[in-house]
């Protein structure tokens, strides 16, 4: 019985792993630019400093592989067999592997061998200033697979997965400005849109992927785009309202679904809690307020002023117009002809002074065409057409408030009554 456990104890220890034994690599097959077998490949491992060669260049210095857990030391170079494969086995470590030859450009990686300690990160530097370090080209132009995918499940301390960071490059207008990230859409057919951020527990919430979104991009007419949207509890009709910068008209607000979003604020600036400034200020070039919304959401502003010396005058396109007369002649009349009655439009036409004296001229404020009528300070209607006229006194002063699309309301504060015509 002692004889048997003795042979069982030696059987055992022949059993463990020997120290130095070695490991299989976790190779793969290489390929070629197509996808077929890379024969003949000359497959470099090297050990070390492992620096990372430029891309063109081989790994140095070599170090000694096996060609078996426990066997002879195999040769290093050594070409891949005649399906792309390049079995080697060596010692537990971390290995820089270059790949060469054949319709390959050289080319280097890093490699953890029988659970090696963790991989030094991989620096890619640039032989030249004009040497393109890293390409990633899709197999086809039917590439269903992501080309990169940075992955973070990290709960360290690290707050961002993915850095550029640097100085700009490249030349941009306007003012030539430089870039440390540039997207290059092909066309709108290709990629709509340049860059696309979801959220991954708002897809869950929404039953669909990638309908809770950012996205912004370039039109193929240069016009570019910001869209967001598609919000959890938007009634699940995912509306998306974009940003557009226009050619005529700046930037402009539109959303995916005219019927929901008939009900939505396209545009909404929230006041912070005890807000003191302004909501919302309008500024010049010089930084001047041209108008603005103060902290209780208050419109204040200039209203539009003309000085007016002519015996007649045009509709102008501003909502709210002061016409003041200040004619030459001081008793020469003028008509100021109204535009197309719109709810909230105004304009006043005073008699001012034209330097020496008052202007006494009459005042009238003439509707624009037929349909169009003025509500007098007795709630009657002018003829259609018709228009309004003061005594003709220095201080005639009268206004005209848009109701509707076809009515305007007349009030006066001059000392002697208008009349309707």
């Amino acid at each position: 019985m002692r004889k048997l456990f003795e042979l069982l104890a030696v059987a055992c220890l022949f059993a463990l792993p020997a120290f130095g034994q070695n490991f299989a690599a976790p190779t793969s097959t290489i390929v070629d630019g197509t996808g077929h077998p890379v024969a003949g490949a000359t497959v470099t491992v090297c050990s070390g400093a492992l620096t990372l060669p430029p891309v063109g260049t081989v790994c140095s210095p070599t170090t000694t592989i096996y060609s078996s857990f426990s066997g002879a030391a195999q040769a290093n170079p050594f070409p891949s067999d005649g399906f792309g494969n390049w079995p080697f086995f060596a010692p537990t470590g971390n290995y820089l592997i270059s790949i060469s030859g054949g319709p390959l450009v050289a080319f280097s990686f890093y490699m953890s061998i029988g659970g090696g300690s963790v991989v030094p990160p991989i620096v890619l530097t640039a032989q030249t200033d004009a040497t393109l370090p890293l390409q990633i080209n899709s197999h086809s132009v039917t590439q269903s697979a992501p080309l990169l995918d940075v992955n973070n499940q990290s709960s360290g301390t690290a707050d961002t997965p993915a850095v550029i960071r640097g100085r700009g490059f490249g030349s941009f207008t306007p003012a030539a400005n430089k870039a440390l990230f540039h997207l290059i859409q092909e066309s709108a057919a290709t990629a709509y849109d340049a860059w696309v951020i979801t959220n991954h527990a708002a897809d869950v919430s929404k039953g669909s992927s990638n309908v809770a979104l950012m996205a912004a991009g370039v039109a193929d007419n240069g016009q570019a785009q910001w869209c967001g949207g598609g919000a959890v509890g938007d009634g699940g009709t995912n509306n998306y309202s974009c940003l557009f910068w226009t050619a005529t008209d700046g930037i402009v607000e539109a959303c995916s679904n005219a019927a929901a979003c008939a009900a939505v604020v396209p545009f909404a600036v929230r006041a912070a809690n005890s807000q003191t400034a302004d909501i919302f200020d309008i500024l010049n070039s010089s930084s001047v307020v041209l108008s603005r919304f103060d902290q209780n959401g208050v419109f204040d502003g200039p209203i539009h002023v003309t000085v007016t010396t002519a015996a007649s005058v045009a509709a102008d396109a501003y909502d709210r117009t002061i016409f003041m007369n200040q004619e030459a002649t001081a008793g020469t009349a003028v008509t100021y002809t109204l535009p197309t009655a719109a709810n909230g439009l105004m304009k006043c036409a005073m008699n001012s002074n034209n330097g020496t004296n008052p202007d006494t001229g009459i005042l009238t404020l003439q509707t624009s065409a037929a349909g169009q009528f003025i509500i007098f300070t007795d709630g009657t209607l002018s003829a259609s057409g018709g228009f309004v006229s003061s005594p003709g006194a220095a201080g005639d002063n009268g206004c005209v408030v848009g109701v509707d699309g076809t009515h305007w309301q007349f009030f006066q504060q001059s000392p002697t009554a208008w009349t309707k015509h």
